[in-house]
């Protein structure tokens, strides 16, 4: 009898993996706010309608990510990757009634490369699940599948997801009459 029990076993732990790289983020979020200096230069002057002038700098060095969440990271993508696969597993199962080798959840950037997939990864599996499949591809829109592909792809096969932690700064335009002090009588 099939059963989705050991893709739902990928999920849960994929869903510990995020929740463990949650913390680890905010970790290198708290680093990053502890590391960033903010310097402003006030100039005594008047600043022309128009004219800009530089405030000040803002410095933030890049903290160190960690390899550990460079591994999490992977091993987050080959979980939900897993779950896929093992669905496809148990859908043939399901559809043919006997379990088939080598099946896995294809993700295809063109309608070509999915028919082609279909014919070794999907075998046993009946043409409404393959329609469904299909539906999830990148050429239908589905952009996490290629984004998974690619991440557990290279995390199986050529090295440790690369992770970097950005910054993003916004500014403000203000007039000098917002700085004014207000007089009130």
């Amino acid at each position: 009898m099939p059963s989705l029990e050991s893709a739902y076993a990928q999920v849960t732990r994929g869903g510990e993996h995020l929740a463990e790289l949650k913390v680890l983020h905010d970790e290198v979020a708290a680093e990053q706010a502890k590391s960033t200096v903010v310097e402003f230069q006030a100039e005594e002057r008047a600043i022309d309608p128009g004219e800009t002038v530089e405030a000040g700098q803002v410095r933030y060095p890049n903290p160190v990510i960690s390899i550990r969440i460079r591994i999490i990271a992977g091993e987050t993508a080959n979980c939900f990757r897993s779950a896929l696969d093992y669905m496809v597993g148990q859908l043939a199962i399901l559809d043919c009634g006997t379990r088939q080798e080598r099946t896995q959840f294809p993700i295809a950037d063109t309608p070509k490369q999915f028919k082609e997939a279909r014919r070794c990864s999907l075998k046993g599996v009946s043409n409404a699940h393959v329609a469904a499949i299909e539906k999830l591809q990148p050429f239908n829109g589905c952009g996490w599948a290629r984004f998974l592909a690619i991440l557990s792809n290279f995390a199986k096969h050529d090295d440790l997801i690369l992770l970097k932690h950005g910054v993003l700064i916004t500014t403000e335009k203000y007039t000098l009459d917002a700085f004014k002090p207000e007089f009130k009588v």
